[in-house]
């Protein structure tokens, strides 16, 4: 959902109170000023402010409890990834629909205080519910924005489908408890509470995701895991999608787990690694001669190679090669 300043009523309301047997200059105008345009949520690393631009709004979820950005991961309360989810519960309060220009309106309380926005003020936090009058909107579409390397891990909290030209992955810890090792699924639609990576096969870059009602398409062989809230609450053994010296890799998270992202559990009773190196399942063998470039080689086991043997099959960028 978007959250604006704006009721979708007001201009009928305005034109309603204009019309015969009302005053030239509509009652509305009278009391409260002219109109103005909406203003909507957008999301920031640090939080949100308001932006007439639609197109830049914030795309919200609701659980039931929290209300959360997919955009940024942050609820409406503090801008911090290391709350707990029930400092973050919202509730949600339908106003009254009367012909007001508040017809339509919702308050909304998360924790002990309430959301508050005003146009020239922004986004602020009140104790008294009166202060607190906003609009939602629903959304069916919202982007996504790819790392570097064109990837980015999410967590669908319903049904999705990506648009072509995105791969979508399952992903596992090897036995060996040394690599992360991602699947291809060979589908654009991603099943509700479903957490995956995605990567943009054109490299860095945004893609548009669409709300779908259902579909009967399933991700199994997955350890991938997700949340519709970012909290401090399931932090213990998890690691979390990163970019590092040009190469993905799955380290500690040390703050919260990040809503809408996807983050895996390392439950190895040997220990924990400072990170995970990541590979692909490979698709098909290629015979390729291994240049001098960053990309790391490992064996079929996932254990990186330091020197391969000639005749032996490994693996690099994701594909199976028979050492030259």
């Amino acid at each position: 959902m978007y959250i604006t300043t704006k009721s979708k009523y007001e201009q009928a309301i305005r034109d309603t109170t204009s019309g015969p047997g009302h005053s030239q200059l509509p009652v509305n105008d009278q009391l409260v000023g002219p109109s103005h345009p909406a203003q909507y949520l957008m999301a920031s690393a640090e939080g949100y402010t308001l932006t007439e631009n639609k197109s830049e709004a914030a795309v919200f979820y609701f659980d039931g409890q929290h209300l959360t950005g997919i955009d940024n991961g942050f609820g409406l309360g503090e801008a911090k990834y290391d709350l707990t989810a029930s400092a973050q519960t919202a509730v949600i309060a339908q106003g009254k629909l009367e012909k007001t220009l508040d017809a339509g309106s919702y308050s909304l309380k998360v924790g002990d205080k309430f959301v508050k926005l005003d146009r020239t003020g922004g986004l602020s936090l009140s104790t008294s519910e009166s202060d607190s009058h906003l609009f939602l909107e629903e959304a069916t579409k919202f982007t996504l924005n790819t790392d570097d390397l064109g990837y980015i891990s999410f967590f669908a909290p319903t049904a999705v489908k990506v648009p072509a030209g995105v791969e979508v992955y399952s992903g596992n810890i090897n036995a060996q408890n040394s690599v992360i090792t991602f699947n291809k699924v060979n589908t654009q639609q991603i099943p509700a509470n479903t957490a995956v990576l995605l990567r943009k096969v054109t490299g860095k870059g945004s893609f548009e995701v669409e709300k779908i009602a259902s579909t009967t398409y399933t991700i199994g062989n997955n350890s991938l895991k997700g949340y519709t809230v970012s909290s401090s609450d399931h932090l213990s053994n998890a690691y979390g999608l990163t970019v590092e010296n040009n190469k993905l890799v799955f380290k500690p998270l040390t703050q919260g787990v990040r809503a809408f992202r996807a983050v895996i559990y390392n439950n190895n009773a040997a220990g924990a690694p400072a990170y995970y190196p990541t590979a692909f399942t490979p698709e098909g063998i290629q015979g390729v001669t291994v240049d001098d470039n960053q990309a790391e080689v490992f064996d079929l086991a996932g254990r990186r190679v330091e020197a391969p043997v000639k005749g032996q099959v490994y693996v690099k960028n994701g594909k199976k090669f028979i050492q030259k």
